[in-house]
């Protein structure tokens, strides 16, 4: 929008005088466009009031102009760009020692949801293996750079190795091979 913006005298009395008082011009422009004014227009005459009272021109009487809009740079960065899928298609994946069932998927981003990647024992045999390792959980220290425990988190965590045992070696195979990755690409 671009062009003058024109008010009745009693609008930019009340502009003014609730700018004055410390009313945000946000809160201004939302009561006028409570009132059907085009947010455009809005906010071109809060702005030219608040600008006017805080360099101590003179106030606008009955109208202000509107700049035309800046017109918007060349993007700076490109578009993005998807890479192709890893997980194979069809409603279930082979994983190494079991097929995984597909429960959903969404192509753009991919996006996959899976059911039976590992079964209630494995999820019991992985919580007692666990168990004893437990500690505190950590955040990063800003000016050490060091995980520390702190008195705001609640919760306990570990961290298998890669490959650990033959069990966590299972694990970290299957979810590979759903995954469509080396095992040295994983975490512990």
């Amino acid at each position: 929008m671009s062009g003058v913006v024109r008010f009745a005298p009693v609008l930019g009395t009340w502009i003014q005088q609730n700018l004055r008082r410390g009313e945000a011009p946000a809160a201004l422009v939302a009561a006028m466009r409570e009132q059907a004014m085009p947010p455009d227009a809005a906010r071109a005459v809060v702005d030219a009031f608040a600008r006017a009272l805080l360099s101590g021109a003179p106030l606008p009487v009955d109208s202000v102009e509107v700049p035309a809009p800046a017109q918007p740079a060349e993007a700076a960065t490109p578009e993005f760009t998807y890479q192709t899928p890893r997980l194979a298609q069809g409603t279930a994946i082979e994983a190494g020692d079991r097929l995984v069932r597909v429960a959903a998927r969404a192509q753009r981003p991919m996006l996959a949801v899976f059911n039976n990647v590992r079964d209630a024992a494995e999820c019991e045999e992985l919580i007692e293996m666990a168990r004893g390792r437990l500690r505190p959980s950590t955040v990063v220290d800003p000016k050490t750079g060091r995980d520390v425990p702190v008195d705001w988190r609640a919760s306990q965590g570990m961290f298998f190795r890669p490959l650990e045992n033959p069990f966590i070696e299972r694990l970290d195979r299957r979810i590979a091979a759903l995954m469509n990755l080396p095992v040295t690409h994983g975490e512990g």
